[in-house]
């Protein structure tokens, strides 16, 4: 439901709040339906603003907080891909540094790159040396990504933390819009 204020709702039991694309990306107007707390599963950055909770708190929320639009850049973002038993979708490294130690666990890549699956295609292709994707920090010759580092969880975030300054770590509720044709497999 289009709130008014370039919000929208997702229509369920369960109303969380996350940000509207503009007009100018309508190509990718959906792609809320892909949102998820954890993991950077929809094309260009979005926000958790509020909820889960019922249609009327998540309306009251928005009477209260008027958000206001905003723009984001969506280019040469930094995400952490875990590789542990299998490889896992792209996270933002605040995301990722307020993890507890248990979920720290595996292989860990802080890849440079425009969009989340940018990055996740070139960790799966890393895997593979006749591929041609770079295995050492720098540029990948084999697609537009840039190797920041990989390693263990601190060594990845130390990578990241290189690239962006001070990471302040976020823990966010557990907040997933079920639908996503690129990340149907979501732990």
């Amino acid at each position: 439901m289009d709130t008014g204020s370039g919000l929208r709702l997702r229509e369920s039991g369960a109303f969380p709040v996350v940000p509207e694309l503009g007009t100018e990306h309508a190509r990718w107007i959906t792609q809320w339906a892909e949102f998820d707390t954890r993991y950077e599963t929809t094309r260009f950055p979005m926000d958790y603003l509020w909820g889960p909770g019922t249609r009327e708190g998540a309306r009251a929320w928005l009477e209260q907080e008027r958000p206001e639009g905003d723009s984001v850049d969506f280019t040469d973002r930094v995400f952490l891909v875990q590789n542990h038993e299998r490889l896992l979708p792209p996270m933002r490294p605040a995301v990722a540094a307020g993890l507890p130690d248990d979920e720290r666990v595996g292989v860990w890549h802080a890849v440079r790159a425009d969009f989340p699956d940018d990055a996740f295609a070139h960790v799966r292709g890393s895997g593979d040396r006749s591929a041609g994707h770079a295995g050492r920090p720098g540029d990948c010759s084999a697609c537009s990504a840039e190797v920041l580092g990989f390693g263990s969880y601190d060594e990845a975030l130390r990578a990241a933390a290189a690239a962006l300054g001070p990471i302040q770590a976020v823990q966010l509720p557990s907040v997933r819009l079920p639908w996503s044709t690129f990340w149907p497999d979501r732990p």
